[in-house]
């Protein structure tokens, strides 16, 4: 490889430009090489041989490191191979290990559903996956924190006899609610319910309660739909909807704009614009309370401060779809579909959510380094005490 670089290095300059005249200079080197209306950059045929040979071996190694990077992910598939064979192997040596088997099966079906809704929501610009996200890990992070005392925990036949019951109820029952993603993620919550309590019993329930929770919750990949229909269940149907329209109306009044709220409509001169439940902010404000609580739970903040994220959240959520409310009614009126299109789609829906995510991640951080502040101001006083 060396002496084929060595020998096109040596004679590509009279390979390259046979047809075309060369003015040299008195040391040999070309000085460019004058075209028709343009000028190429000089070639220097002073090529050393240990320079190509240092290239040839940098080229060996690459070659090796491809080589080896391709030996390495077989290995892996091999071994990934090896393993889930194994597993499936060992899965019919007992009940329970078949039972959770199918089990897996079931969430390997359902994860598909899962990630459509996520993706789904994430291009029509919500933001609420990180809800789910943040839920798993929260609860992930302490289980396995915890795995060597779990792997230490046996359970007994009466809570194994139930797990069985439950497992088996929810795999005859999810292929025929396919149609259905709330009865898909209930029906895989009933599922992973029965293999915690066959894996570990009610102990399980008792000491990671609050984690299971955060699974369960997790589970189901569209939660603003849930959490709607339960605010709407205490305050009643288009409430929020009716103050945004109030307060979209207010802004363009004190922009100086004929705006006039009725119910859940904001009325110019022109025409109407009906504050849909879609945008009424209570998605976003959601996301953010989420996002407070996840927050306050992985930096172990006070109760006091984790409330204090989940208020500011919600009021800046709040705060900020009103602006939205006043430009997505003179879009629709004045501008022309495209323009309410766009600032109702996707991208529009981006743009809100980054500059109030900027918003929120600032105070936030207020709040997290005040609290540090104090600490570090505590820590400072106690010892001064023991000093004294």
């Amino acid at each position: 490889m060396a002496i084929c670089l060595l020998w096109v290095c040596r004679y590509w300059p009279s390979v390259a430009t046979a047809s075309v005249p060369i003015k040299l200079a008195s040391d040999r080197t070309p000085v460019g090489v004058v075209g028709t209306n343009r000028v190429r950059p000089a070639v220097n045929p002073a090529v050393r041989p240990y320079e190509i040979t240092i290239l040839g071996f940098r080229l060996l190694l690459v070659f090796h490191k491809i080589a080896d990077s391709r030996w390495r992910f077989k290995m892996t598939f091999n071994t990934v191979q090896h393993y889930l064979v194994h597993t499936i192997r060992t899965s019919f040596s007992s009940f329970d290990r078949f039972l959770l088997l199918l089990a897996t099966i079931i969430g390997i079906f359902y994860l598909p559903t899962w990630l459509t809704v996520i993706i789904r929501g994430i291009i029509n610009g919500g933001s609420d996956c990180i809800i789910n996200f943040g839920f798993l890990a929260l609860a992930g992070q302490v289980l396995w924190r915890d795995r060597d005392i779990l792997k230490t925990w046996k359970t007994n036949e009466e809570d194994r006899l139930i797990a069985h019951l439950i497992i088996i109820s929810g795999i005859l029952i999810f292929p025929f609610i396919r149609n259905s993603v709330s009865f898909q993620a209930v029906t895989f919550a009933w599922i992973l319910t029965g293999v915690f309590l066959g894996q570990w019993g009610l102990k399980f329930f008792e000491k990671y309660a609050f984690q299971f929770l955060l699974i369960l919750t997790a589970i189901y990949p569209d939660l603003p739909f849930i959490a709607i229909r339960v605010f709407r269940f205490f305050t009643g149907e288009n409430l929020l909807e009716r103050l945004m329209a109030w307060w979209g109306s207010w802004g363009l009044r004190v922009m100086g704009q004929q705006a006039v709220a009725n119910s859940d409509l904001v009325t110019l001169p022109a025409g109407s614009v009906q504050v849909a439940p879609g945008c009424s902010g209570f998605a976003m404000a959601f996301t953010l309370a989420g996002t407070g609580l996840i927050l306050g739970l992985f930096m172990a903040l006070s109760s006091k401060k984790t409330a204090l994220l989940i208020t500011s959240g919600i009021a800046i959520s709040l705060i900020f779809n009103v602006p939205r409310i006043m430009l997505l009614a003179n879009a629709a009126v004045y501008w022309g579909e495209k323009s309410f299109e766009f600032w109702h789609g996707t991208w529009g829906g981006q743009i809100f959510a980054s500059v109030m995510f900027t918003v929120y991640y600032y105070v936030a951080m207020a709040i997290i380094d005040s609290n540090a502040k104090k600490a570090k101001r505590a820590r400072t006083a106690r010892r001064r005490l023991l000093a004294q």
